[in-house]
């Protein structure tokens, strides 16, 4: 090594160095302090992620009334019906005057004519958009708030299906007539419950906020912004995987949308068939009650179905955070116990 080489290593790349981490942790301390960088994160999670207990709660019930009142599904996409929805949630989480500006509900184009409550892409058309200016949108970019809007799209459905078995709840209490077909009606509403409860729970609990504590200790770590835009960008990644949203997941997604579209239209066929909620006597040989006997059994075929894909995946060592969600769901080895008499 040349003597100046050597010179340069000793003299210069000390100070280089002690520099450089002065100009990162002036940047660090100007994103944090001056852009407001962890309050924008935690809105992004509040909003996307629903978090926000309040906002989430009002988005869905305004949402939900209007799809469960309406005929035409498109009716939420209507510019007053966003307006109606946003304007509404925001002011129940009290944040009405300060994100009014930032955050807006808009509709894509391309909505198909014949889209129904049904389709499991229904709510695929809602962009929740954020506003973030330079330099935010360093850490904060526009890929990333395409990954927020999927997971929150995704979120939505399952939160639309629970308030929808909120509705088959009511619906069912409030029958007062007691006969066989209402005892079994609340019984196939039960297990439909028990399964969007575990769901809900393990996307919470399990996948996001474990991925937002990871990730906040990684922020508090960073040393440099790259590596929070790293961490930003890896944190949204490993919700998406655990939320099965990426392409690879997209078979066991299906599975899921399968179970969900069926628990809607449990509903719907509970609707259309009211009449027998109040009647002395159902035949079992009864159409309806058929009709609704038929919708359970796909659903609990679609449930067993996923609970087996589910279970290879976990033995294989794939998607091992899985294996909670197959805990809860297999509750007292109810699942186990039908898998191991079906293949006898």
């Amino acid at each position: 090594m040349s003597p100046l080489r050597v010179w340069l290593e000793h003299s210069i790349s000390p100070l280089i160095h002690v520099q450089s981490q002065l100009v990162n942790r002036a940047l660090l301390n100007y994103f944090f302090d001056e852009l407001k960088l962890l309050y924008h994160l935690n809105n992004l999670r509040s909003y996307y992620f629903l978090a926000t207990g309040r906002f989430g709660l009002a988005f869905c019930s305004e949402l939900s009334q209007l799809l469960l009142t309406n005929d035409d599904a498109r009716i939420i996409y209507r510019v007053n019906s966003m307006r109606q929805i946003l304007y509404t949630s925001l002011d129940q989480a009290g944040e009405l005057d300060n994100l009014i500006d930032i955050l807006q509900l808009t509709a894509k184009i391309n909505i198909p004519n014949s889209i129904s409550l049904l389709d499991s892409t229904l709510l695929d058309y809602f962009d929740l958009n954020y506003t973030i200016q330079w330099p935010l949108n360093i850490v904060i970019s526009q890929d990333m708030l395409e990954k927020y809007k999927i997971i929150f799209r995704f979120l939505l459905r399952i939160l639309i299906v629970k308030q929808v078995l909120n509705e088959i709840w009511i619906i069912l209490k409030s029958c007062k007539q007691q006969n066989s077909t209402l005892s079994k009606l609340h019984q196939y509403r039960h297990q439909m419950q028990h399964f969007m409860t575990v769901l809900i729970s393990y996307i919470t609990n399990q996948v996001i906020q474990i991925a937002w504590t990871e990730f906040m200790h990684k922020i508090q770590r960073a040393k440099h912004i790259n590596e929070i835009a790293a961490a930003h960008n890896e944190y949204l990644d490993r919700t998406m995987l655990n939320c099965l949203l990426t392409p690879n997941a997209a078979p066991i997604l299906n599975e899921v949308n399968r179970v969900l579209t069926l628990i809607i239209r449990f509903r719907c066929q509970l609707k259309t068939f009211s009449w027998i909620l109040n009647a002395n006597y159902t035949d079992p040989s009864d159409t309806s009650v058929q009709a609704l006997r038929t919708t359970f059994e796909k659903y609990h075929i679609a449930v067993l179905s996923l609970f087996k894909v589910l279970s290879k995946l976990v033995e294989k060592g794939y998607k091992t955070s899985l294996s909670d969600l197959l805990i809860r769901l297999n509750h007292n080895g109810y699942y186990d116990q039908i898998t191991t008499f079906s293949t006898r």
